[in-house]
């Protein structure tokens, strides 16, 4: 539970950190944790469960869009 906790203190001081950058910088944080976000989810994916699919490209194309 303690690892847990910490883990939810980083999560939140790394989000708050946004508010606290230019606008440039909020700009390049901001995608730096779509793709980290995108990352996460093909290790998840691809390497845990070992299913194919590839409509993450799909989604992150339509954000970005």
């Amino acid at each position: 539970m303690k690892s847990f906790l910490t883990l939810l203190a980083a999560l939140l001081a790394l989000c708050a950190l946004g508010f606290l950058l230019g606008s440039y910088e909020s700009d390049v944080y901001r995608k730096l944790l779509l793709w980290i976000a995108l990352g996460l989810s093909f290790n998840f994916l691809f390497g845990i469960s070992g299913q194919v699919a590839f409509s993450h490209f799909v989604f992150l194309g339509f954000g970005a869009y």
